[in-house]
């Protein structure tokens, strides 16, 4: 009985979601590139190559500032 409960433990620990996260990279250009991954680890966004570590992070923060934007379809005009 204890032994189950061990096994249904460990698997719930393996079940756990990661939390939205940006990754980064040096590419082989020798370039910083970054993607942002989702909950369940796939790549959702991918950005250009930077020359500098902190370029990289101003394309991240200006991701991160963008949240909050619209959903607009393409094409689309406000009838004003």
């Amino acid at each position: 009985m204890l032994h189950n409960k061990l096994n249904i433990n460990s698997s719930k620990k393996k079940q756990s979601r990661k939390l939205p996260r940006f990754e980064y990279f040096i590419n082989s250009g020798g370039e910083y590139q970054f993607v942002l991954k989702a909950n369940n680890g796939k790549t959702i966004a991918t950005g250009e190559a930077y020359a500098s570590f902190q370029g990289m992070v101003v394309g991240i923060n200006s991701i991160r500032n963008c949240l909050s934007a619209p959903i607009i379809r393409r094409g689309e005009h406000n009838a004003s």
